[in-house]
């Protein structure tokens, strides 16, 4: 006979949700900053964002307690970006957020390409 545990057994899931790429525009000028449209987080408290570019800048993250983006929830949370080099913003949700905003800043003399923003949410 098979031992039994002690006490109910819990049985956890976990949901993770690939954001549609954030539409990037193909250049950002020097000194200049993208700011991507609202995306919706679904109050999912684990969110991470990666992005990468041909040039140095900065890569932010700003949770809102609203859906439609208008009430920020604290500071944007940043990540120096090396160029040619994927900078990660990890765990972004450890503050409440029902949407958020990306920011890539080119601190660069000249124009930079971005190549790619990914984020990813997930409820544990």
């Amino acid at each position: 006979m098979a031992s039994q545990p002690n006490g109910p057994t819990v049985q956890t899931m976990e949901t993770v949700y690939n954001v549609p790429q954030i539409t990037l525009p193909g250049t950002i000028a020097a000194s200049g900053t993208f700011v991507s449209s609202v995306v919706p987080t679904f109050g999912m408290p684990h969110v991470a964002v990666a992005g990468k570019m041909d040039q140095a800048g900065t890569l932010s993250v700003q949770p809102y307690l609203d859906v439609a983006g208008t009430i920020a929830n604290g500071a944007a949370v940043t990540k120096a970006m090396t160029a040619n080099t994927t900078a990660l913003i990890d765990n972004v949700g450890t503050v409440v957020a029902q949407s958020l905003t990306v920011s890539i800043v080119n601190t660069a003399t000249v124009a930079a390409t971005p190549a790619s923003l990914v984020a990813v949410l997930a409820s544990k």
